[in-house]
């Protein structure tokens, strides 16, 4: 999971970590990029954009499926 005030959310530097843990033997389950975290996220409320909300939440529900099925 990043974010960051730009546009990609730190997209980026995510795609290097999940290459690099891989290499490491890190199985990657889920990623999730929020871009414009001023914009998206309220401290008092969390992630404000319904979009990125959705799609978190969506995210969470298959991490926690591969927990409980890891295989």
């Amino acid at each position: 999971m990043t974010t960051s005030p730009g546009g990609f959310g730190g997209g980026n530097v995510m795609a290097e970590a999940s290459k690099f843990f891989s290499q490491f033997g890190a199985g990657i389950k889920e990623v999730f990029s929020l871009p414009k975290f001023y914009e998206n996220f309220d401290v008092h409320n969390g992630v404000i954009n319904q979009e990125s909300l959705t799609e978190l939440n969506t995210k969470i529900e298959n991490f926690k499926i591969h927990l409980a099925n890891p295989y």
